[in-house]
């Protein structure tokens, strides 16, 4: 994600015109490394947030609501206390660096008012909120470093700010671009990195992508007619970059997905979505892929957890599968203490081996025996071995059969995740991960009404009139097929893959089939809403709901079902687009 130092100079520039003058009515921290702003002005409140996380660290105005602690941090409760009520003043940028600051004006404990500066640092894993009085004098900030940590700059209370050092590259204000093609060996691309403050390398790539040359090309290498268009590509780029005349999108992928945004364009991408305001191109971005700050993990994160227990259950199958497979080493342990017991007056006494006929083969085989132990002795030893064996064999289809349910649960979640189109949806997915122990609990388990009101199965209408649902995640599909479906109504489920359960609803209860032409749209539906969803034809197995069953102690999503039916659908993304109720 290019947060960089130009998409920051462009936020400042638009924050600048749509906040100051706004009053600091309320102070959250929704999580540790975020706090968010209820700003009014003029009738009208918004909400600033600030996101300090490493793998999401931002500034922008949001229409997103957050879930708060009920004891606020104590970095919370210090800005409440110096900069509540206060009133933003100005916003500024620093050279196009990543980082800015708000400008406060604000009441001290006698009453007088005060300037006092909130920076904002969006410096990757170093990010960190800062707040100073007039003089620069360091007040508190979310992460102390101290001397121990940095020898070069401290952020502690009572210390004087030091600016971030610079890297020493030239101001898009004042570049041009002869001063990139001056690079003579270097690729293109790293020439305008290495050059210009604030270009991430996507935004390099851009101007390359623009001026049709190729980014790995050497500077030195560049025809005269390349030169003349990165000339003009850069120059337009620059110019643009200085007015202030942005153009702010935000890249899509798969299914509409959000990949990227930025300041300018993208030209390099096939699909974006453009947007009038920067802030509104970062809110849409954030909310849509369910990277939001104000849930306890993101999406990202989440991935991450799920992927690590995905590989605990694979190697946990592999190695009972194994043990399972050495089954027959548990017969021979059974067999040598039967053929021992059968010919026990034939074995001489201290014996290290007896060559036996085996009757189940027909064929003569060797027994090692314990020298120190007489015949029924050694059977014992045997049959010992054999017990303990089958023991483990047994215990290790138990294991083998649990692990693989989990499996099949994990990466059904999985599934679900990477389909999550808002924060809400990320959010539920979070909740029931930590109920299932996967995560580290931090809110307690969803109530009843919590369940209730959170349910929003995606609704679509076949075109024979019939009410289609589809649950977005495990606990939805729970609560559709269990709680809110009929027991006649139709149940579907993409055949051995992770997906998403789907309900046909009955328009009368006296109606006694389906149409095939509605249970044929479901069945697309459904393997749309299944990880063959990019795939070719895809079975569909289909029941009414009085045939599906929650095993004891199953996971959430998880069902049984006998009496069924199998139709072969294609996932059709355009008879699905068409089909959702509006």
């Amino acid at each position: 994600m290019p947060f960089d130092g130009i998409t920051v100079n462009a936020l400042a520039i638009e924050l600048k015109k749509e906040i100051t003058g706004s009053r600091i009515d309320k102070i959250f921290m929704p999580e540790k490394d975020e706090v968010v702003l209820s700003l009014h002005n003029y009738g009208v409140t918004r909400r600033l947030r600030i996101s300090l996380n490493p793998s999401h660290p931002g500034i922008f105005l949001t229409e997103a609501g957050s879930v708060n602690p009920p004891s606020p941090p104590n970095f919370c409760m210090f800005m409440r206390k110096h900069i509540s009520g206060g009133f933003i003043r100005d916003v500024n940028d620093y050279g196009y660096e990543r980082y800015l600051s708000l400008l406060i004006e604000s009441k001290s404990d006698l009453g007088d008012m005060q300037n006092k500066t909130l920076m904002v640092e969006l410096t990757g894993r170093n990010c960190n909120l800062i707040l100073m009085n007039s003089s620069g004098k360091i007040l508190d900030a979310l992460r102390h470093i101290d001397s121990s940590v940095s020898s070069v700059r401290e952020v502690m209370p009572a210390r004087d700010y030091v600016f971030i050092p610079s890297q020493g590259k030239l101001s898009p204000d004042s570049a041009t671009p002869g001063d990139i093609l001056d690079q003579s060996g270097t690729p293109l691309e790293k020439a305008i990195l290495g050059k210009l403050t604030g270009f991430s390398p996507v935004l390099c790539r851009e101007i390359c992508k623009r001026s049709k040359i190729d980014p790995g090309k050497s500077v030195m290498n560049l025809s005269e007619m390349e030169r003349d268009s990165f000339n003009n590509i850069l120059g337009d780029m620059l110019l643009d970059i200085r007015t202030h005349n942005i153009s702010p999108c935000v890249v899509l992928g798969e299914k509409g997905m959000p990949v990227d945004f930025h300041a300018f364009r993208l030209a390099q991408f096939p699909d974006v979505r453009e947007f009038s305001r920067l802030s509104e191109a970062i809110d849409f971005y954030y909310s849509k892929k369910g990277e939001v700050p104000g849930t306890n993990y993101s999406k990202t994160e989440l991935k991450k957890a799920i992927s690590r227990n995905i590989e605990r259950c694979r190697k946990k199958i592999a190695i009972h599968a194994n043990i399972a497979d050495n089954a027959g080493s548990v017969d021979e342990f059974r067999i040598a203490g039967e053929l021992i017991t059968s010919n026990i007056h034939r074995i001489p006494v201290n014996s290290d081996k007896v060559e036996l006929l085996n009757y189940y083969t027909g064929e003569y085989t060797t027994i090692a025996l314990d020298p120190n132990k007489d015949a029924p002795a050694n059977a014992g030893r045997y049959f010992k071995k054999y017990k303990k064996a089958k023991s483990a064999l047994v215990n290790a289809r138990i294991q083998m059969d649990d692990a693989v349910a989990e499996l099949e649960y994990l990466e059904s979640v999985e599934h679900s995740l990477a389909v999550c189109a808002h924060a809400d949806e990320v959010e539920q997915i979070r909740k029931e991960l930590s109920e299932q122990g996967y995560i580290k609990k931090k809110h307690p388990k969803f109530t009843k009404k919590e369940k209730e009101t959170g349910f929003r199965p995606i609704r679509y209408i076949s075109s024979e009139g019939y009410e289609i649902f589809v649950g977005r995640n495990n606990l939805e599909n729970d609560y559709l097929t269990f709680k809110f479906a009929n027991s006649r109504d139709l149940w579907l489920h993409a055949k051995g893959t992770p997906g998403s359960h789907v309900i046909i609803r009955k328009k009368d209860k006296r109606e006694e089939l389906f149409p095939d032409k509605t249970i044929s749209e479901a069945a697309v539906i459904a393997a749309y809403h299944s990880r063959a969803g990019k795939s070719g034809q895809t079975a569909v197995d289909y029941s009414e709901i009085k045939n599906i069953r929650k095993p004891n102690k199953a996971k959430p999503g998880m069902v049984n079902y006998s009496v069924y039916f199998s139709a072969y659908a294609t996932p059709d993304e355009g008879l699905v687009l068409k089909l959702r109720a509006k």
